[in-house]
């Protein structure tokens, strides 16, 4: 399931973004970095809560979840065009908000 996959690739960019983290000594880049992991958090925590919506059958919230998420992986890739970077994490955070859309559709479509 969706749900599935944007969980297991978001926790395993996260990680590659916390070890980014500790080895960049750029202020930029590791501000960039630490607002990537900042949202890959909450979009962490809003895709746990799709899981929940999702078995309670609570599509609306579904939807709202789904879209909170992708918000976090936006605003990762936001935050290296804010610092005047070129993200290292463009493709991951396409991927994941491609899932949160896909997501999005299914809920939209049974509510």
């Amino acid at each position: 399931m969706a749900i599935d996959k944007a969980t297991d690739k978001a926790g395993r960019t996260r990680a590659d973004i916390a070890k980014r983290l500790l080895s960049a000594w750029d202020p930029r880049l590791k501000n960039a970095l630490s607002q990537c992991l900042h949202g890959y958090d909450d979009a962490l925590a809003a895709l746990r809560l799709a899981w929940s919506d999702l078995s309670k059958g609570h599509y609306m919230e579904l939807y709202q979840d789904a879209n909170y998420a992708g918000r976090g992986f936006t605003s990762c890739e936001q935050a290296f065009i804010d610092n005047s970077l070129t993200s290292p994490l463009t493709t991951d955070n396409r991927h994941l908000s491609n899932y949160c859309n896909i997501l999005q559709i299914i809920a939209n479509a049974s509510y």
